[in-house]
């Protein structure tokens, strides 16, 4: 019966669902955050509390204040919890219209951590720089209004996972190695080495709508030099070409890329950026 609950709740959830109750490191830090309280009480916020930090309504709760339960107790009970709170997660995206997003397991940890305490819809704006893999907007709503940081559970959290999140990659994250192009020159792009992750990953690039493959000595991104080259010799002198970087952090870069023949001189410089649509996440 429990084996076939799992399937269906999994081909219900679909691409999201992580079983994050079955995943040690999750089940350990939410463990760590919340603490073990092996006797029901009362915070005054009309709920029980018992176990690792489960919580029931306290007029329909099938606990009172002093009741107990065993450590073995609380472990099933909290295994449950992370399963539903996950599947809240699945609920809410779905409800917001993020049905077609797809989390990866970092995402989905932060985001059912959030449905668990304080609730997704307490920070609106911060679920939702989560699901768009909008770092630096998630750190600066993690910021309290006065400025100070955060404390007990919260530091925990931004420990875990913001503090390990490199930033994004911007348009000034971008340097192009001459500022005019000949279409007998090879393009190369620096991009700044520390907001790069420490492995390689691939980069897609895109000029006016149509793929570009990389020259056969050359990946796209090479972690260690952190650079981008291309050759532009199909292209057409004196016109202006939009380059689109999407980066791993699902953001698309926008550069200017003009070209020129003897007689014109052009520059290169970056446009700015914005969030990747989300039907392309």
């Amino acid at each position: 019966m429990i084996r076939l609950k799992q399937i269906l709740i999994e081909q219900t959830l679909g691409q999201n669902w992580y079983n994050l109750s079955k995943d040690p490191t999750f089940v350990n830090y939410i463990k760590k955050v919340e603490g073990l309280k092996l006797t029901a009480y009362d915070l005054n916020d009309g709920m029980i509390t018992i176990g690792y930090g489960h919580a029931e309504k306290k007029k329909t709760s099938k606990y009172k204040v002093g009741d107990t339960i065993t450590k073995q107790d609380a472990e099933l009970i909290l295994r449950l919890d992370i399963e539903e709170h996950e599947m809240r997660v699945d609920r809410w995206m779905i409800n917001e219209g993020y049905k077609d997003v797809k989390l990866s397991k970092l995402q989905k940890s932060m985001l059912t951590d959030y449905a668990f305490n304080p609730g997704l819809t307490m920070f609106p704006n911060f679920s939702k720089a989560v699901v768009f893999k909008d770092w630096d907007r998630a750190k600066k709503e993690y910021i309290r209004k006065d400025g100070s940081l955060p404390l007990g559970r919260n530091k925990i959290f931004k420990q875990t996972f913001l503090d390990k999140i490199k930033p994004m990659l911007t348009s000034k994250d971008f340097t192009f190695n001459k500022s005019k192009y000949q279409l007998t020159d090879e393009v190369t792009i620096n991009i700044n080495k520390e907001k790069l992750p420490v492995t390689k990953i691939s980069i897609s690039v895109t000029l006016n709508g149509n793929s570009l493959t990389p020259p056969k000595k050359h990946t796209w991104l090479n972690v260690i030099k952190g650079v981008l080259q291309f050759n532009i010799n199909t292209l057409k002198p004196n016109k202006k070409y939009q380059l689109e970087i999407i980066t791993p952090a699902g953001n698309i870069i926008y550069l200017h890329l003009d070209t020129y023949d003897k007689k014109t001189t052009t520059q290169t410089r970056p446009i700015g950026e914005k969030l990747k649509s989300l039907r392309n996440l």
